[in-house]
């Protein structure tokens, strides 16, 4: 599966931007129905194919996420190292290179999940303006464990309300 250009170009655009801010935060903005789930499927094979160390998270807050997320990534790449962490879905792997999981599974388990080279948050406008929430707590804890750990999110509403865009927060 190829990415349509749009997607590239906004894993390009994260790419570029770790390039400058190696522990950055980055953030891609694409519209619901645009593909978020094979761009990160995308990015997490990428990631794990560059480096034979490197881990990746990705967090969502539903189960239904949590489901196209894995399905995504096993489409893309069918052997690929994954593990899914759901209390919902009734999983609870987390040794694997990719590991997709629910935040309000994993959100006090840092040290049971151990060290992640990038963290990739679907829908990354639910993360609290303020220092605290859950993926604040969780994203806190890695970053303890691997203070050199990435992050990237994805939404399709970069903007609120309150505050101005995600990026500002």
């Amino acid at each position: 599966m190829n990415l349509r250009y749009y997607q590239y170009e906004a894993k390009q655009a994260a790419y570029e931007y770790w390039g400058e801010n190696p522990c950055g935060k980055a953030l891609i903005d694409l519209a619901t129905g645009t593909g978020k789930s094979v761009c990160i499927a995308d990015i997490a094979k990428d990631v794990i194919q560059k480096r034979d160390n490197t881990r990746v998270i990705i967090l969502s807050h539903v189960s239904e996420i949590l489901k196209q997320n894995y399905k995504k990534v096993v489409m893309l790449w069918k052997d690929a190292p994954i593990g899914l962490y759901s209390s919902g879905l009734g999983k609870k792997q987390f040794a694997d290179r990719i590991i997709v999981a629910g935040i309000q599974s994993v959100h006090k388990k840092a040290n049971i999940m151990g060290w992640f080279s990038l963290v990739i948050i679907d829908e990354a406008d639910l993360i609290s303006d303020k220092n605290e929430g859950m993926y604040r707590k969780f994203i806190s804890d890695l970053q303890r464990i691997n203070p050199n750990i990435k992050i990237l999110g994805l939404t399709a509403t970069p903007w609120r309300t309150k505050t101005g865009l995600l990026t500002e927060g």
